[in-house]
């Protein structure tokens, strides 16, 4: 929480332990949407309008061990 919100300044890394756990939701097809992001500037941004590069987004998505994509055309669409 502390990441999303913007207080962890850390920087990213593979996190182990149930303690240390968080979750990522899919609103689109992980592929479509990691190949539509360009390589140059930071086309990321999230809905506290905090921007990031693709390699940071990767990055922080390996913060991420639980990826929820079933909600596709359910939750979102």
């Amino acid at each position: 929480m502390a990441r999303e919100l913007g207080f962890d300044k850390n920087p990213f890394k593979r996190r182990e332990g149930v303690a240390s756990c968080s979750s990522f939701n899919w609103a689109q097809d992980k592929e479509e949407a990691l190949n539509n992001l360009s390589n140059r500037g930071k086309p990321v941004v999230d809905e506290y309008g905090h921007k990031f590069s693709k390699k940071d987004f990767l990055k922080m998505l390996e913060e991420c061990p639980v990826q929820y994509f079933d909600s596709i055309g359910v939750e979102f669409s």
